[in-house]
């Protein structure tokens, strides 16, 4: 591998490697089956694609279905063509329109009754391009030989996005007619039974979502199924009982209701699509008033009257209103003080919840609609045949067809690297080493901090003095067994049964300065925050933000129903949290097994964006970058900013880089000569924003720090969010209760990439469920890593994540990048609880409100 970097004069992604003739590849085969079906037959013409738009502008829930009603009017005009239409504003036609390469206007009418005239629209069809499949066999094909990224880039923007793009819009075609549409996933909700009812008004439903795919065997489409969680088609009233339940709150529609129903339902209903007499409307807002008490004037046979909500119902529409004294639901533009009884409305079917759910009830519909391997594999080849796309007249007018059978191909399950406790060294068995039977003495560590000096803050009002002692006792025991010593003993605790959040940080504050008086500083604050409540998250969003950010101590939050089920196992797990967090390390890559690259100074780097929730415009994203601190590799240091929201690539991460090669240096005395660059949370479209940004940066962060200093960088993004699945196609093979494939199950044929440089890792044991791989995505190489040395590498920093003996399902860079990230939220959340409204406040003191000391090391574990 070259230490020096290249400058190619343009950023393309490199080509895949290739594998010499004969060479054995690492680990043992495996047969494998996975969710793509190959497309039998591409369409032989050239397809033509159209513009749509339409005079006056609709909204995207309706274009579909005006489109459905002037193609079932104008057969003739459309040549007796089957277009298909992707909802927006692309229209595809197996042959040219009567029109040519001009463009035409076709008006349809809407509504109207023998009072109002209908309303009409204009549909225009504009010619756009000839879209040639011909390009798509051959990208797939003997495209793979083009020479230069520059060339390969062309045939990918110019040519395989269009016909890759007609193609899923075909294929679409008929399952958005079929079923609800959820963004790019189909639920069949109307008449189907939930998975799931997960009360307070919503439920889990199935679908499936597919796309089509050029990869390295040809075209292929890509189905999975999927689980989302919808609101009920439910009366609003109905829907509001629900709510009341799930918070535990009393629900009487016969009385009025208190300011605190109001003040919960009013947020349960904004944003709720609903029907009213046969109309839809979204809801703006929830009255404070009462339907007999909203008033407004109308013109009621010739004669301007001043009615209310109730008696304007009443005598418009002869409906006697059961809840008068009820709110109503204010729909449409503020302005326009549009009102509907709240008994009369009924939630339209197929809104997918976007609101922030409680864990437990995530944790519910994930647990148990979880599917093993097996049950997946064929919840996938029932709902294939249940979407019948070769029977689609469209399919068949445009010659597309596509294989029944699911794809199947070879993979390889790597060797893990053994784990180093101390003296010890572990095979990984299923992902999991351990020294002992399960039921005993876990693990020791291999490097121990100490903590002699630390403070207990209770805030739990049930845990009581002698039940947290016998905690830190047991705590201290298994600490022992694993070979380092706590003090069982805090050298301070707030003695009240509970300290309030009010004097939290003059507490931690005054402790904090008493122990540096005495030269004794505190090592670690301990936190039993109040168990449940609505303080309780507020509690450790505070404690977090005053001990990492502005006392520069570790901290460590143990909740209160914890304590109440303590034992060794718990214990050792809360070990492994402290330990790297005191500087410690708890288990090492045995160094016979370790990855040669380690042999000379290279610095790992993990790279995260997390962005504001939906409906929070005025947060900032927040970008984390880790980095590793030695050669095992096991240390890290974390460095994090805020930016513009919702953007992707990291502003300042030339900034960031120099940062923490300044903390590789200062902690190793070594200037690395390689850097590898895990980038978590990029997506396809992506990549190339990404590579001529961020590569960038790392490179002036280089030659920042010193004029020629030009370490060989290798970027590489970290994709789970994909429908790409893959089964034992011997049962064998299968592992665990979910039948999933090997932990270190690798995949670099078949459904990658057809000319760059990418592959599918499975790294983890599946515990729940089935497996989903990881996705890596080589963007940049300078050290010329051999596909499997990348693969090598990346599969043992899945075995270097310090919390757990066993392999996770990403590399711990990119894990940590992610937990850094999250931990950065976590204090602006309370900066912001604290702090004036975001718009009043500038960036540079919200970049101080996520900013840690240096010497923080792992805080975010």
């Amino acid at each position: 591998m070259a230490a020096t970097q290249r400058h190619a004069p343009a950023l393309r992604q490199p080509k895949r490697p290739p594998v010499p003739a004969g060479q054995r590849r690492p680990g043992r085969p495996i047969a494998l089956l996975t969710n793509s079906y190959a497309v039998d037959l591409l369409p032989t013409n050239d397809i033509q694609q159209y513009d749509v738009s339409f005079e006056p502008e609709l909204p995207k829930s309706a274009r579909r279905t005006y489109w459905n009603m002037l193609a079932a009017k104008n057969e003739a005009r459309l040549a007796g063509q089957h277009p298909v239409y992707d909802g927006m504003a692309n229209l595809f036609c197996h042959k040219p329109l009567p029109f040519g390469k001009g463009k035409e206007s076709f008006e349809i009418e809407v509504g109207g009754s023998e009072s109002r005239p209908p309303k009409v629209f204009k549909i225009t069809l504009k010619w756009a391009s000839t879209v040639s499949m011909e390009l798509l066999r051959r990208f797939a094909g003997t495209a793979r030989e083009l020479p230069t990224p520059e060339q390969r880039q062309r045939v990918l923007a110019e040519e395989i996005f269009p016909a890759r793009q007609a193609l899923d819009i075909l294929v679409r075609h008929a399952p958005s007619c079929r079923y609800i549409s959820s963004g790019r996933n189909f639920f069949a909700i109307t008449g189907v039974k939930a998975m799931l009812d997960l009360g307070g008004g919503m439920a889990v439903w199935a679908g499936f979502a597919m796309n089509i795919r050029p990869d390295m065997w040809g075209t292929h489409l890509v189905l999975n199924t999927i689980q989302n969680i919808f609101y009920k088609h439910l009366p609003v009233l109905d829907y509001l009982k629900e709510v009341a339940v799930s918070k535990k709150m009393p629900f009487n529609i016969e009385r009025n209701w208190s300011e605190q129903h109001l003040k919960i339902f009013k947020l349960e209903v904004k944003g709720l699509k609903v029907e009213v007499r046969k109309r839809q409307h979204r809801v703006t807002d929830l009255s404070s008033k009462s339907a007999s008490d909203i008033m407004f004037d109308m013109v009621y046979k010739g004669e301007r009257k001043r009615v209310s909500v109730t008696e304007y119902f009443s005598l418009q529409y002869d409906i006697r209103l059961r809840y008068p004294h009820l709110p109503c639901l204010q729909v449409g533009a503020k302005e326009k003080n549009c009102f509907h009884p709240i008994e009369l409305a009924v939630i339209c079917p197929g809104q997918r919840v976007v609101k922030k759910l409680p864990e437990s009830v995530l944790g519910r519909a994930i647990r148990e609609t979880a599917m093993p391997a097996s049950a997946r594999k064929k919840a996938i080849d029932d709902q294939m045949a249940a979407a019948k796309l070769n029977d689609s007249a469209e399919m068949k007018e445009f010659g597309l067809k596509i294989k029944s059978q699911m794809d199947s191909l070879d993979g390889r399950v790597l060797e893990p690297p053994k784990m180093q406790h101390r003296a010890v060294a572990i095979a990984p068995k299923r992902g999991v080493w351990s020294q002992t039977a399960p039921g005993q003495t876990p693990n020791t560590l291999h490097k121990c901090a100490i903590l002699t000096e630390w403070a207990l803050i209770n805030m739990d009002s049930r845990t009581q003095p002698g039940q947290l002692k016998r905690v830190f006792g047991m705590l201290a025991e298994c600490a022992a067994n694993s070979g380092w010593k706590i003090n069982p003993e805090p050298r301070y605790f707030n003695h009240e049964r509970a300290l309030d959040l009010r004097h939290l940080e003059e507490r931690m504050r005054d402790w904090h300065q008493k122990a540096l008086d005495k030269k004794t500083p505190i090592q670690m604050f301990f936190l039993i925050p109040p168990g449940g409540g609505p303080s309780a998250p507020g509690c450790y969003k505070e404690f977090k933000r005053i001990a990492d950010v502005h006392l520069g101590v570790p901290a460590q939050c143990i909740k209160a129903a914890t304590i109440m089920k303590i034992n060794p196992s718990i214990c050792h797990n809360l070990l492994l949290k402290m330990n790297p967090k005191l500087g410690g390390i708890n288990f090492i890559i045995e160094p016979s097994f370790r990855h040669p690259l380690f042999k000379e100074p290279v610095i790992i780097m993990g790279a995260d964006v997390t962005h504001p929730g939906i409906g929070n415009p005025l947060s900032p994203s927040i970008a984390a970058v880790v980095a590793t601190m030695d050669s095992f590799p096991m240390q890290y240091a974390a460095v994090v900013d805020v930016q513009e929201s919702r953007v992707e690539t990291i502003g300042k991460l030339k900034d960031m880089a120099k940062k923490l090669l300044i903390l590789f240096y200062q902690r190793t005395k070594h200037k690395p000569r390689r850097i590898v660059f895990y980038r978590d949370g990029v997506s396809e479209g992506q990549f190339s924003m990404v590579l001529n940004v961020e590569l960038l940066a790392i490179r002036a962060a280089c030659t920042d720090l010193e004029a020629g200093y030009k370490p060989g960088i290798t970027m590489v993004t970290v994709q789970k969010r994909h429908h790409v699945r893959f089964f034992p196609k011997n049962p064998r093979d299968a592992e665990g209760k979910g039948g999933n494939v090997p932990a270190g199950t690798v995949v670099d044929t078949g459904p990658v990439h057809p000319t760059e440089h990418d592959f599918f890792l499975c790294s983890h044991f599946g515990i729940q469920g089935t497996s989903r791989p990881a996705h890596y995505f080589v963007l940049w190489d300078d050290n010329t890593f051999t596909q499997d040395s990348l693969q090598k590498l990346t599969f043992q920093l899945c075995h270097t994540y310090s919390r757990c003996h066993r392999s996770v399902s990403i590399p711990a860079p990119a894990y940590y990048a992610h937990l850094a990230a999250f931990r950065a939220k976590v204090h602006l959340d309370a900066h912001e609880d604290a702090a004036p409204p975001a718009k009043e406040r500038g960036s540079e003191e919200t970049a101080k409100a996520v900013s840690v000391t240096d010497n923080m090391s792992m805080y975010f574990m």
